[in-house]
């Protein structure tokens, strides 16, 4: 009886050893599945088969979607966006492969910011920011859980590297790519706001919206030559310096965010008052018109509104050129069609409030008197 009892005693011990073993195993990270270090974390990710793409993170919620052949940005009212960042996300994302792999427990998720942003117990510190990436039938392509870049902090870094999961699956994965991306609308829209050549600026008008009152005018009969002031306090003398920095105004003009959407009035709806217009009439016909917002909004920028309409150049005639004429090189291509233009910079400017950095709005001249030699400031402060 003793030698049986010793003998279960044995059996029970052997498999309470055993498990305890298997209970110590399964709670230690697997070892690198063979082959796997050092391979790209999404190996089948194509960039023709992306249509849409998702960000949801602490900044916000982004979609970016391609439509009529070009990318936009939906929280926008479908303002076309910055195509070369979303090339290189999908290529960052291509291009990134595996240092590590383990399977965590909650502490470390945490720790990494890789818990589920669905969990509504989830501190903010401690959730991921979802990308998710579509097709045009709206099928998932991939779905990345991005946590942290260093543990030891709780916002995503800059640099090299990144803690991941696909599909929401439990494993972890540590990635040589930043693969930091953004969650604010405004991070993907298109800054490129207005591209004019100034040498292309024949006329430039300022009035007042309400009466209609002409400011100042410049003009030149063609480009390359100097503009002449017009219009009140034209006898003063007009600051080469300043009037350069009114035409390049829309040379570069970058936008830090907009509000509104093709056919809705942005004035009357987000209640902002445009008491300046400033007319940039283009050699080809072509006219800008900038309502210039009456104050800026501290770091959301200062406000604009833009239009666009085609007019027939003054002292120019349209048609072909006459038989005979001296034609360009073949390998030059035609010059775009200014009613094409015009057509595509309305739909993409009206009705929209844009929002630029108030180094840049500081460039438009309200008044003739910003315009002029400072000797000739104090007589044009006068009655106007």
């Amino acid at each position: 009886m003793k030698v049986k009892q010793a003998m279960t005693l044995v059996l029970v011990l052997a498999v309470l050893a055993g498990a305890t073993a298997l209970v110590l195993r399964l709670k230690q990270p697997p070892p690198p599945a063979e082959g796997l270090l050092g391979r790209p974390l999404l190996a089948d990710l194509s960039w023709q088969d992306v249509a849409a793409v998702t960000i949801r993170g602490p900044e916000g919620t982004v979609g970016l979607a391609e439509q009529d052949g070009r990318w936009v940005v939906l929280e926008r009212g479908g303002y076309p966006a910055d195509f070369s960042r979303i090339a290189a996300l999908v290529k960052d994302l291509r291009d990134a492969s595996i240092g590590r792999v383990f399977e965590p427990d909650q502490e470390s998720l945490g720790r990494l910011g890789l818990k589920d942003p669905d969990d509504a117990i989830a501190p903010a510190a401690e959730a991921a920011t979802l990308l998710v990436l579509m097709d045009e039938q709206g099928e998932k392509l991939a779905e990345i859980t991005l946590g942290m870049n260093n543990p030891s902090d709780r916002e995503p870094a800059s640099g090299s590297g990144r803690y991941v999961r696909l599909s929401r699956k439990s494993t972890v994965y540590r990635v040589d790519k930043s693969l930091a991306f953004s969650g604010a609308p405004a991070d993907w829209l298109d800054k490129r706001l207005l591209q004019i050549r100034s040498v292309d600026i024949g006329e430039i008008v300022c009035r007042g919206v309400e009466d209609g009152r002409v400011r100042y005018r410049l003009k030149r009969s063609e480009p390359g030559v100097s503009f002449t002031l017009e219009g009140p306090k034209a006898d003063l003398s007009g600051s080469p310096e300043k009037i350069r920095r009114l035409g390049d105004a829309v040379s570069s003009l970058q936008m830090l965010d907009l509000e509104g959407a093709p056919g809705s009035e942005g004035a009357e709806v987000y209640g902002v008052s445009f008491p300046v217009r400033i007319e940039y009439r283009l050699f080809n016909g072509m006219v800008y018109r900038i309502d210039a917002g009456a104050a800026c909004r501290g770091e959301k920028g200062c406000p604009l509104q833009v239009s666009v309409t085609l007019e027939d150049p003054d002292g120019s005639e349209s048609g072909e050129a006459e038989s005979g004429s001296e034609a360009g090189p073949p390998e030059d291509p035609p010059p775009e069609d200014p009613s094409t233009r015009a057509a595509s910079e309305a739909a993409r400017l009206e009705g929209r409030v844009f929002f630029v950095p108030e180094w840049q709005y500081a460039g438009f001249a309200m008044e003739v008197g910003d315009l002029l030699e400072e000797q000739d400031e104090k007589a044009a402060s006068g009655p106007r």
